[in-house]
């Protein structure tokens, strides 16, 4: 299971940086880089991820986006929220 999991994320990493940080995506009006740090704060951080869904703990979610938003790109410009 681990190595389907790093075979995983290592395909979804390279797809991101492949595609660019302002690519479209499904996901209505957010770029990649928005999707990737949502699925960064899921991830990342227990007590933020709740946030996502819930508005009373919506500003540990933004705060947790723009950390990750700050690092999630090797040559990252600015921070995007898609929270």
């Amino acid at each position: 299971m681990d190595k389907m999991y790093r075979t995983e994320r290592a395909a979804l990493c390279n797809s991101a940086l492949e595609a660019g940080e302002d690519a479209p995506t499904l996901c209505g009006m957010w770029t990649v880089k928005d999707l990737v740090i949502h699925l960064l704060v899921r991830e990342r951080d227990p007590l933020a991820a709740p946030g996502i869904l819930i508005p009373q703990l919506e500003k540990l979610a933004s705060r947790s986006a723009r950390r990750s938003g700050a690092s999630a790109w090797p040559s990252s410009r600015s921070s995007a929220s898609p929270t």
